[in-house]
């Protein structure tokens, strides 16, 4: 396989975590694609093989690849949406554990840099801003133009990617959620807003309070999730259903460690002092309405900011 010259500064400090965590859990090599690979290295490659000695960004050659990741002995590998997963097929009666190279990357991603949570923080702020150019009651030609006005102004202001969803909460009726995600400089930020006020949505932000209060450094994230679903119980009795987690990381991926749905274990993670989360991702359906009420938060020290208001 073909050696890349280590990276300098934060990418060199991120490998050296990554190999310290390898050596706690005796993995021998860690292969990731290519969102992985720009997060270690600073360059584009689909695949990226770490090991104790190396760094390497080999060819998509894939059985030659897989032939050389089978001489490495205990291989962890992360396989997440940019990973080509045919390599998998071909790695059978190799040592391979995927779930050890979830593990390995939560580790990686969870504590975060001042550099980093910068770049979310700079991402937060494109979002809010365009959410200012939402109409309080679209409709028309305003709501059949708004995803593409919203993605043409994050991109002249800077956004390396725009995502816009805009989505009926009462079945092609309003009130509608705009989703935003933007990327800014390799760091996603996440927010989703109600175009007009509704009691539910009232009651989502409660909810989302509660988690954000029950946030703090040291805490188990498990108790986020209580207290959001606690208040939801209070304010709407039985008549509600939720899917999905109301706190996960995000950062490098949209969706990263925490992931409390996902992964289980991490319910009983501590929340650390350099973090980034979106709070509010859960799907919040009642009485004829489905909807969402999303922010980005990043966590400095002891104090939670919420960088999409």
């Amino acid at each position: 396989m073909r050696r890349a010259s280590e990276a300098g500064g934060l990418h060199r400090r991120r490998l050296e975590r990554l190999r310290r965590a390898m050596r706690r859990c005796s993995a021998d090599a860690f292969v990731a694609g290519r969102e992985l690979c720009a997060y270690l290295t600073g360059f584009e490659s689909p695949v990226v093989v770490v090991s104790q000695e190396s760094l390497s960004l080999p060819p998509l050659n894939v059985p030659q690849l897989a032939s050389a990741l089978r001489e490495l002995g205990r291989v962890a590998v992360f396989a997440d949406g940019s990973f080509p997963g045919y390599l998998l097929e071909h790695l059978q009666g190799a040592e391979v554990s995927t779930e050890l190279g979830r593990e390995l990357a939560s580790e990686l991603m969870l504590r975060k840099e001042r550099g980093e949570l910068a770049r979310v923080e700079e991402a937060g702020r494109l979002a809010a801003e365009a959410w200012e150019l939402v109409p309080a009651k679209p409709k028309g030609r305003e709501l059949k133009w708004l995803r593409a006005a919203l993605t043409c102004h994050l991109l002249r202001e800077g956004a390396e990617l725009a995502e816009v969803e805009v989505e009926s909460c009462r079945q092609g009726k309003p009130p509608f959620s705009v989703h935003l995600s933007v990327r800014c400089r390799g760091y996603w930020a996440e927010m989703c807003r109600v175009t007009e006020e509704v009691e539910l949505a009232e009651a989502y932000l409660q909810a989302r309070s509660r988690a954000v209060e029950a946030l703090s450094p040291g805490e188990e994230l498990v108790r986020a999730e209580g207290s959001a679903l606690g208040e939801l119980q209070r304010r709407l009795g039985w008549e509600w259903e939720c899917t999905g987690s109301f706190v996960h990381g995000i950062g490098v991926l949209r969706e990263e460690a925490p992931m409390i749905q996902a992964d289980p274990r991490h319910a009983k993670l501590r929340l650390p002092r350099s973090a980034s989360l979106a709070v509010g991702h859960a799907v919040l359906v009642s009485r004829g309405l489905r909807l969402r009420v999303e922010d980005t938060l990043v966590v400095r020290g002891r104090h939670l900011r919420t960088v999409t208001a």
